[in-house]
């Protein structure tokens, strides 16, 4: 099987040296495997069976070089008997002190990047293996479900962002805050995301036009969990770090949430949040995640060759 990794998919200024050291080290797995891996560089497209991307590109996706080059890749890899992993975002970065490009384990998929587009290479997943892989390196707990919450806490995603999928940040917000109001007294806490530029001019907008509070910037998303009643997200990954916690979720996009299907969508019930098993949907979204070590051990692409 020939696997290539696609270097011209990470942009011309890029700064982040783990970008191109985990296309490269993927490759030495696929290698240890006994398949043929290669490390492509430049913007041309070369035939093969699988082919490897670090990041993705939607439809509403810019126009830069290496998104274009991204872009060609996928549509000449996503057509069966064809694959392309889709490397992406580690679910469990609130564990390690950083919640925004933590690259020290990443998340894999072929095809797409959301649960009903990507294969995460984990529906026939049933025992605790890849969780407790996890749990050791990360020192988890899954914790028990707390229903003595106060607060409220909704958490935003970066305007513009691809995962709004076109709708504006606010007017999701507004639009959610109004609904949570015309059911719910409690405090509501907000919390932007990390990435969020121009922090303290939004904070103030946001606590002057709900009448909320907004998380201090640096605040760890844990303490904001601390007795909070539910999480309330478009379809994000503090959903995931709320579950871990105990704390119930809402995702007014389920579909397109990592932890969705534990999910509430309709608000009106934020009184009555569900407290679903979580233990079956924990195991396997862990078998989507590999740290640098197991991409060029070969652990990774074992597993994942398996779904090919």
């Amino acid at each position: 099987m020939k696997v290539v990794s696609f270097l011209g998919g990470i942009p011309l200024r890029n700064k982040n040296p783990a970008k191109p050291e985990m296309l490269k080290r993927f490759i030495q797995g696929v290698n240890q495997n006994g398949d043929n891996g290669i490390v492509h560089e430049g913007t041309t497209y070369v035939d093969c069976d699988v082919a490897v991307l670090q990041g993705f590109v939607h439809e509403l996706g810019k126009s830069a070089p290496h998104l274009q080059f991204r872009k060609l890749v996928l549509d000449q890899n996503t057509k069966s008997p064809k694959r392309c992993v889709i490397i992406d975002s580690n679910m469990f970065s609130y564990a390690t002190g950083s919640e925004h490009n933590n690259t020290e384990m990443l998340r894999f998929s072929f095809d797409g990047i959301f649960p009903n587009t990507g294969d995460y290479c984990n529906h026939d997943v049933t025992t605790p293996e890849h969780w407790d892989r996890i749990r050791k390196n990360y020192n988890l707990n899954l914790l028990p479900y707390n229903n003595k919450g106060k607060h409220i806490l909704i958490c935003l995603q970066r305007e513009g962002g691809w995962s709004m999928r076109g709708e504006p940040v606010m007017s999701w917000l507004n639009s959610t805050i109004r609904t949570i109001r015309q059911h719910s007294d409690r405090p509501i806490v907000i919390r932007t995301h990390p990435g969020t530029r121009m922090y303290e001019q939004n904070a103030k907008q946001i606590e002057k036009q709900f009448q909320v509070r907004v998380s201090p910037k640096h605040k760890p998303l844990v303490e904001d969990l601390h007795k909070c009643w539910a999480t309330v997200v478009k379809n994000s990954s503090p959903a995931v770090a709320s579950l871990m916690y105990g704390v119930p979720i809402f995702a007014t996009d389920p579909i397109h949430c990592q932890a969705g299907e534990l999910a509430v969508s309709d608000l009106t019930q934020i009184e009555n949040p569900q407290r679903p098993d979580r233990e079956q949907w924990l195991w396997k979204l862990c078998a989507s995640h590999w740290n640098m070590e197991e991409l060029s051990n070969g652990a990774c692409w074992s597993h994942m060759r398996k779904y090919v």
